[in-house]
């Protein structure tokens, strides 16, 4: 199963031509990342497989081939090992690359006995050669992931609000990765999909994220990215959270409702069509996020 580092980002037209139909089963009146991934948590595998194919069927891209690649390992979860096969043989069809997940996932247990997981594996292998082919610089975006895993590594070390010497730690790394995205921006301009891939790209975004002790920094980060976007070079919602986190620290309502003021949503601008803008960024409803936050924060860690 994919995780993103710190927000769901789990996205061509039209049904996978070897995926099997999502299952005849009800499904949740929503359906999106945030429901699908509830789907996950709860072991409702036979849902989540199906979530994760409605949700491939209106994305495009990553998001697409993420999408298959999870309903995969809910099939998988599920005992249905030839469903699993033919999701998986669907991503990869569509272009998914990451082929260190898909060796070391557990999910996929079931399917690794199979007589087709060695081509599926070489398979992925191929892929993960290709994409990196493509990238501009592809050393940075290893860079840009070990930075961010240190950053989430960190943070989930904090045990509470008095843990002095593990926030200490969070805020060194934060001043650390702040020095190095200032030079990383200053040679690249903001490092979108096409110089380290979309989950390099989400990484560079999460260390701005967390850069709230330059301000300056963040804003201009936000402006670069905000023309990449419509190009596809920047995720919607990458560009939305920050959009939110500059706002606040100027005083401004926050626009797409990702930041919490205690233990609710901070005040937003235009409140009845939040949930718009949401979607076209490509996030869940207000609802769901708040849903989804309040069982993450209640899961151990």
């Amino acid at each position: 199963m994919l995780r993103a580092l710190l927000v769901v980002i789990l996205a061509a037209c039209g049904a996978p031509s070897k995926a099997p139909p999502a299952p005849t089963i009800p499904l949740a009146t929503t359906i999106s990342p945030e429901s699908a991934e509830a789907a996950y948590d709860a072991k409702n595998w036979s849902e989540c497989a199906a979530q994760w194919i409605a949700v491939s069927e209106h994305s495009t891209g990553e998001q697409k081939t993420g999408a298959l690649y999870d309903a995969a390992c809910c099939y998988a979860l599920d005992g249905r090992v030839d469903p699993a096969i033919a999701t998986l043989e669907s991503a990869f069809d569509a272009g998914y690359w990451d082929a260190e997940h898909v060796i070391a996932d557990d999910d996929l247990a079931s399917v690794r006995a199979h007589a087709k997981w060695p081509a599926l594996e070489a398979r992925a292998q191929a892929n993960f050669v290709a994409f990196e082919k493509s990238l501009a610089d592809p050393a940075l975006r290893k860079e840009l992931l070990a930075l961010a895993t240190k950053d989430q590594k960190a943070r989930f070390a904090i045990k509470d609000q008095d843990d002095k010497p593990a926030i200490e730690a969070v805020m060194a790394i934060d001043r650390e990765a702040t020095a190095r995205m200032k030079q990383v921006v200053a040679q690249h301009g903001w490092p979108g999909k096409r110089v380290v891939g979309l989950d390099g790209a989400n990484a560079a975004w999460l260390l701005v994220q967390h850069a709230d002790a330059d301000a300056a920094f963040q804003k201009d980060c936000l402006a670069k990215m905000e023309p990449l976007v419509a190009t596809g070079d920047v995720a919607g919602k990458d560009f939305a959270y920050l959009f939110d986190r500059v706002a606040i620290a100027e005083g401004r309502k926050q626009r797409y409702g990702t930041q919490f003021d205690g233990e609710d949503i901070a005040p937003l601008e235009d409140p009845p069509n939040v949930d718009a803008r949401r979607k076209s960024v490509g996030l869940g409803t207000l609802a769901e996020y708040k849903a989804f936050v309040k069982q993450a924060e209640a899961a151990p860690n």
